[in-house]
């Protein structure tokens, strides 16, 4: 084994001077208490709202005041490549109808992630991107890598003294099929802080990313959340830049000066629940690589030699950025994260922090392919209704104290249901959109009994345009549903108006 490290020593001298040379080398980061939105955040929902009220008043057919404008989210699920797909023709459902210039936030979570993540950064339509996608995803996840660039960025990460799991071979891989063609050239260099000049520019909603970390105080968790301005958690009360995230940190500042994480160890991370496979994966495919298998048993014995590797699940280990100061972390160095999945399948946290003042949540839920259906084998759940994950999330908001309408009637034979609190005009909409079998779409096709299986990493061009044009046809079909939700809410804000 050390004639293997050996290998990679030589590396190490010039990769950290490399990476010593970045736009934040001289920069210390310093940690942000409190609830507020940050400054940032506040300044692009100021510049966003103009294009929300046209958009709007084109959906609903008239003018509306300032005060009338609603605050419209996105909400994606976990679920692999099928979520990722599903959430492209969520989008491109949107964009249809005049949606999707009509939203402010677009939170995800896992296979969601992937999807927006790589849409914000390629700097396209969602159109456009959903049209290269396809040429990327048909070969299996470990064919056509660049296994110079797989070991550079491992070394990377050892290099500035960060923990490595097999969650960093997993998020190389993830970048290299999805954010190809992007950057300079090397999807591996791509930093999450370059999506602030794609949204400044682009007619994209805010994205935002989520995880989970351990709390090992009482074995819970604390949901975490990704802005491009920002990475923390609401429930600490504590957030730092999003260039920082990865930085050690002791009472409220960083003391050292490493470089960014990269977008891909970002995506590897916010799918972390599938990373357990990846041994299994790479194993399996190892046959197809040709000349580079003894590369990739090079990595595997690499990684196993120098990383926290387990046999079952593979957590990411990031310095705590509250050490030392006050509060239930302060004696954590290390800050152990997954996949948000592990806890909820859908990324709604994030909006229903008060602060945001969500007004309607559009929920793409890619979990269990449909209410009715669910494939033990394909999916997560042994039956998608017993486990529904919207129900799940209103116990998760009861337990935490964030508003949340009731659940009714899921509406099997619509494409959609609406919930709302008739007792709580303060409470959000939510508009539920889950991906199921639809006759007047594909006749005799359903999703959950097919090839959208969780761990199914290679889609032909046709399996990408049947699933995504389910939910693109799903949304368009919602439409007259998310117009009425407008205009209940717009009613609601006028009405509230008056009163105060």
């Amino acid at each position: 084994m050390n004639s293997i490290i050996s290998l990679f020593l030589p590396l190490l001298t010039v990769i950290c001077e490399q990476y010593g040379h970045h736009p934040y080398m001289q920069r210390k980061a310093a940690v942000r208490q409190g609830t507020d939105l940050c400054f940032e955040e506040q300044q692009y929902r100021a510049a966003r709202v103009p294009y929300i009220k046209n958009a709007c008043e084109k959906l609903v057919g008239h003018t509306l005041q300032d005060h009338q404008v609603p605050r419209i989210a996105f909400c994606g699920s976990g679920g692999g490549y099928r979520a990722m797909i599903a959430t492209l023709g969520f989008l491109k459902g949107a964009s249809k109808i005049g949606l999707l210039p009509a939203t402010l936030y677009n939170s995800t979570v896992s296979g969601s992630s992937w999807a927006v993540a790589a849409l914000v950064q390629s700097g396209m339509s969602v159109e456009k991107y959903s049209e290269q996608l396809p040429l990327q995803i048909n070969t299996p996840i470990t064919q056509g890598n660049n296994n110079n660039q797989l070991m550079h960025a491992l070394l990377k990460q050892f290099a500035c003294t960060q923990t490595i799991t097999l969650v960093d071979l997993y998020g190389a891989l993830l970048a290299q099929k999805l954010l190809s063609k992007m950057g300079n050239g090397n999807p591996l260099n791509i930093g999450f802080e370059e999506h602030v000049k794609f949204i400044r520019r682009t007619d994209m909603p805010m994205p935002i990313y989520s995880a989970i970390m351990s709390r090992s105080y009482d074995n819970g968790y604390l949901w975490t959340e990704f802005t491009p301005y920002e990475v923390g958690s609401w429930y600490l009360k504590s957030f730092i830049p999003s260039w920082a995230f990865g930085r050690r940190f002791c009472s409220g500042n960083s003391i050292d000066f490493d470089p960014p994480q990269s977008l891909g160890f970002l995506m590897g991370l916010w799918g972390s629940a599938l990373s357990r496979n990846l041994h299994d994966i790479i194993r399996l495919y190892k046959d197809c690589l040709g000349d580079s298998a003894f590369a990739w048993e090079l990595v595997i014995d690499f990684l196993s030699y120098i990383t926290l590797l387990k046999d079952s699940v593979y957590p990411v280990y990031v310095a705590n950025w509250m050490l030392a100061l006050d509060g239930v972390c302060k004696e954590q160095e290390w800050n152990m994260m997954f996949d948000a999945t592990l806890e909820l399948g859908l990324a709604l946290p994030p909006l229903l922090r008060p602060e945001r003042g969500v007004d309607i949540i559009v929920i793409c839920d890619a979990t269990h392919c449909g209410i009715n259906s669910c494939c033990a084998t394909h999916c997560d759940a042994p039956h998608a209704e017993a486990f529904s994950e919207l129900r799940k999330a209103q116990l998760y908001a009861q337990r935490h104290g964030l508003k949340f309408p009731p659940i009714g009637d899921l509406q099997e034979n619509e494409p959609c249901s609406i919930h709302f609190d008739d007792d709580d005009p303060t409470a959000p909409v939510v508009i539920y959109i889950p991906l199921k079998a639809d006759q007047q779409y594909q006749q005799g096709w359903d999703p959950a009994q097919d090839f959208t299986h969780i761990f199914n990493f290679q889609y032909d061009q046709e399996q990408v345009k049947l699933l995504s044009g389910l939910m693109e046809h799903a949304v368009v079909a919602s439409k007259k549903v998310i117009i009425e939700a407008i205009e209940r809410v717009v009613a609601r804000k006028q009405i509230t108006r008056l009163v105060v």
